[in-house]
Protein backbone atom coordinates (compact mmCIF):
# COMPACT_ATOMS: atom_id res chain seq x y z
CA UNK A 1 0.00 0.00 0.00
CA UNK A 2 3.05 2.24 0.77
CA UNK A 3 3.56 2.28 -3.11
CA UNK A 4 1.54 4.84 -3.62
CA UNK A 5 3.04 7.29 -1.28
CA UNK A 6 6.55 6.25 -3.01
CA UNK A 7 5.04 6.68 -6.51
CA UNK A 8 3.72 10.17 -5.33
CA UNK A 9 6.85 11.36 -4.02
CA UNK A 10 8.84 10.07 -6.92
CA UNK A 11 6.42 11.65 -9.89
CA UNK A 12 6.66 15.40 -7.49
CA UNK A 13 10.31 15.02 -7.83
CA UNK A 14 11.01 14.14 -11.42
CA UNK A 15 8.57 16.84 -12.02
CA UNK A 16 10.32 19.59 -10.51
CA UNK A 17 13.56 18.08 -12.09
CA UNK A 18 12.20 17.87 -14.97
CA UNK A 19 11.83 21.53 -15.48
CA UNK A 20 15.21 22.21 -13.42
CA UNK A 21 17.77 19.46 -14.06
CA UNK A 22 20.34 20.64 -11.84
CA UNK A 23 17.47 20.31 -9.05
CA UNK A 24 18.92 17.58 -6.32
CA UNK A 25 17.33 15.34 -3.92
CA UNK A 26 18.94 17.64 -0.86
CA UNK A 27 16.56 20.44 -1.99
CA UNK A 28 13.78 18.04 -2.49
CA UNK A 29 14.35 16.41 0.65
CA UNK A 30 14.53 20.11 2.33
CA UNK A 31 11.40 21.08 0.85
CA UNK A 32 9.70 17.84 2.65
CA UNK A 33 11.32 18.51 5.89
CA UNK A 34 13.62 15.47 6.26
CA UNK A 35 16.71 14.65 5.60
CA UNK A 36 18.17 13.09 2.25
CA UNK A 37 18.59 9.79 3.55
CA UNK A 38 14.95 9.46 4.65
CA UNK A 39 13.79 11.05 1.28
CA UNK A 40 16.14 8.58 -0.50
CA UNK A 41 15.08 5.09 1.25
CA UNK A 42 11.24 6.42 1.03
CA UNK A 43 11.49 6.85 -2.47
CA UNK A 44 13.08 3.69 -3.26
CA UNK A 45 10.36 1.94 -1.22
CA UNK A 46 12.45 0.60 1.75
CA UNK A 47 10.96 2.80 4.73
CA UNK A 48 7.66 2.75 5.45
CA UNK A 49 6.20 6.24 6.86
CA UNK A 50 3.95 6.90 9.74
CA UNK A 51 0.21 8.39 9.27
CA UNK A 52 1.56 11.60 10.61
CA UNK A 53 4.53 11.77 8.46
CA UNK A 54 2.54 11.21 5.48
CA UNK A 55 0.39 14.14 6.55
CA UNK A 56 3.38 16.34 6.93
CA UNK A 57 4.74 15.42 3.47
CA UNK A 58 1.07 15.78 1.93
CA UNK A 59 1.02 19.35 3.23
CA UNK A 60 5.06 20.08 2.81
CA UNK A 61 4.45 18.84 -1.07
CA UNK A 62 1.49 21.07 -1.66
CA UNK A 63 -1.10 18.30 -2.41
CA UNK A 64 -4.49 19.41 -3.92
CA UNK A 65 -7.81 17.50 -2.23
CA UNK A 66 -7.23 14.68 -4.40
CA UNK A 67 -3.51 13.89 -4.90
CA UNK A 68 -4.00 14.33 -0.86
CA UNK A 69 -7.03 11.87 -0.87
CA UNK A 70 -4.76 9.13 -2.89
CA UNK A 71 -1.60 10.07 -0.82
CA UNK A 72 -3.24 9.21 2.20
CA UNK A 73 -5.56 5.61 1.13
CA UNK A 74 -2.79 3.81 2.36
CA UNK A 75 -4.41 4.77 5.64
CA UNK A 76 -7.62 4.33 5.61
CA UNK A 77 -9.95 1.81 7.23
CA UNK A 78 -8.96 -1.10 4.55
CA UNK A 79 -5.69 -0.90 6.79
CA UNK A 80 -7.44 -0.76 9.56
CA UNK A 81 -9.64 -3.33 8.85
CA UNK A 82 -6.83 -6.34 9.40
CA UNK A 83 -7.32 -5.71 13.00
CA UNK A 84 -9.78 -7.44 15.27
CA UNK A 85 -10.44 -5.58 18.93
CA UNK A 86 -11.94 -2.41 20.41
CA UNK A 87 -10.91 0.00 17.61
CA UNK A 88 -11.43 -2.24 14.52
CA UNK A 89 -15.36 -2.92 16.34
CA UNK A 90 -15.99 0.67 16.88
CA UNK A 91 -15.23 1.34 13.19
CA UNK A 92 -17.08 -1.26 12.06
CA UNK A 93 -20.33 0.84 13.72
CA UNK A 94 -19.30 3.93 12.86
CA UNK A 95 -19.68 2.25 9.19
CA UNK A 96 -23.11 1.81 9.65
CA UNK A 97 -23.48 5.44 10.16
CA UNK A 98 -20.61 7.05 7.55
CA UNK A 99 -20.28 6.38 4.05
CA UNK A 100 -16.86 6.62 2.94
CA UNK A 101 -13.21 5.56 4.72
CA UNK A 102 -13.25 5.83 7.65
CA UNK A 103 -9.50 6.78 9.91
CA UNK A 104 -8.58 7.02 13.66
CA UNK A 105 -9.06 10.60 13.33
CA UNK A 106 -13.19 10.24 13.18
CA UNK A 107 -13.24 8.55 16.08
CA UNK A 108 -11.35 11.24 17.66
CA UNK A 109 -13.83 13.94 16.96
CA UNK A 110 -16.46 11.89 18.19
CA UNK A 111 -15.14 11.27 21.26
CA UNK A 112 -14.19 15.07 21.40
CA UNK A 113 -17.62 16.30 20.46
CA UNK A 114 -19.56 13.43 22.27
CA UNK A 115 -17.09 14.34 25.89
CA UNK A 116 -18.71 17.82 26.15
CA UNK A 117 -22.44 19.48 25.73
CA UNK A 118 -20.93 21.99 23.80
CA UNK A 119 -20.17 22.78 19.90
CA UNK A 120 -16.39 22.52 18.69
CA UNK A 121 -14.81 24.45 15.75
CA UNK A 122 -12.81 22.61 13.94
CA UNK A 123 -9.20 24.32 14.67
CA UNK A 124 -10.18 23.76 17.96
CA UNK A 125 -10.58 19.62 17.19
CA UNK A 126 -7.36 19.93 14.90
CA UNK A 127 -5.61 21.32 17.41
CA UNK A 128 -6.17 18.99 20.13
CA UNK A 129 -5.64 15.74 18.05
CA UNK A 130 -2.80 17.11 16.32
CA UNK A 131 -4.26 17.36 13.15
CA UNK A 132 -4.00 19.20 9.51
CA UNK A 133 -6.91 21.54 9.61
CA UNK A 134 -8.13 20.92 6.16
CA UNK A 135 -8.10 16.82 7.24
CA UNK A 136 -10.04 17.66 10.30
CA UNK A 137 -12.21 19.81 8.36
CA UNK A 138 -12.95 17.34 5.56
CA UNK A 139 -13.66 14.53 8.11
CA UNK A 140 -16.41 16.74 9.92
CA UNK A 141 -18.27 17.29 6.57
CA UNK A 142 -18.34 13.86 6.18
CA UNK A 143 -19.45 12.97 9.78
CA UNK A 144 -22.19 16.03 9.82
CA UNK A 145 -23.05 14.35 6.06
CA UNK A 146 -23.89 11.19 7.54
CA UNK A 147 -25.86 12.96 10.27
CA UNK A 148 -23.44 11.80 13.48
CA UNK A 149 -22.60 15.82 13.80
CA UNK A 150 -24.48 19.20 12.89
CA UNK A 151 -22.93 22.40 12.21
CA UNK A 152 -23.91 25.27 14.36
CA UNK A 153 -23.25 28.48 12.99
CA UNK A 154 -21.79 29.00 9.28
CA UNK A 155 -19.89 31.98 10.82
CA UNK A 156 -17.20 29.69 13.43
CA UNK A 157 -17.70 26.56 11.60
CA UNK A 158 -19.09 25.14 15.05
CA UNK A 159 -20.22 21.33 15.13
CA UNK A 160 -21.53 19.35 17.82
CA UNK A 161 -23.00 15.71 18.46
CA UNK A 162 -26.46 15.06 16.94
CA UNK A 163 -27.18 11.24 16.49
CA UNK A 164 -29.07 9.72 19.07
CA UNK A 165 -26.37 9.11 21.88
CA UNK A 166 -27.83 5.93 23.29
CA UNK A 167 -28.64 4.85 19.47
CA UNK A 168 -24.93 5.48 18.90
CA UNK A 169 -23.35 4.16 21.96
CA UNK A 170 -25.27 0.55 21.91
CA UNK A 171 -24.07 0.22 17.89
CA UNK A 172 -20.59 0.59 19.89
CA UNK A 173 -21.16 -1.16 22.46
CA UNK A 174 -19.93 1.12 24.87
Amino acid sequence: MQEIIQSVIKSKFESIRNRNPSYSLRAFSSKLGISPGAASTIMNGKRKISQKMALRLASNLGLNEAEREEFMSPFTYDQLAQFTGPLHKKIKAISTFFEGPIDWYHLGILNIVMSESRAFSADEISQRLCLDGQLVRLALSGLAGSSLLSSGSPEDESYYFSCSKSLFSSSLNI
